[in-house]
């Protein structure tokens, strides 16, 4: 879809920047779209892992999360804890800074579940 198609440039920088020495952030793509066309089409640009389009973990991960709209950015850490439901707007408002922003919250423990 066209949101999506606008933060994903954006996306892509900040997982290269913040990748650019090790892999410190690593990002798990489960598509919405509901043909394999347009999920294949947008998948390509993406450097980062993906679930397969017929993988029923996509329709789970969709359940289980509840997404409000598209693009939805949902941010972990590395032991599986969920930091923020809101990494979209965290890089609207920050920018590529919204990395730092996600590490602080995870450093101090203050999650935001909301």
């Amino acid at each position: 879809g066209y949101p999506c198609t606008l933060f994903t440039p954006h996306l892509i920088s900040l997982y290269n920047m913040v990748n650019k020495h090790q892999k410190n952030f690593e990002i798990l793509f489960a598509s919405s779209d509901e043909s394999f066309e347009l999920y294949n089409q947008y998948q390509l640009k993406m450097p980062w892992l993906k679930i397969p389009f017929h993988d029923p973990a996509r329709k789970r991960l969709y359940l289980l999360l509840r997404p409000q709209g598209v693009p939805s950015l949902y941010i972990f850490n590395k032991k599986g804890d969920l930091i923020t439901r809101r990494g979209r707007e965290d890089m609207s408002n920050y920018g590529l800074a919204a990395y730092d922003l996600w590490s602080k919250m995870d450093e101090k423990g203050s999650f935001d579940d909301s």
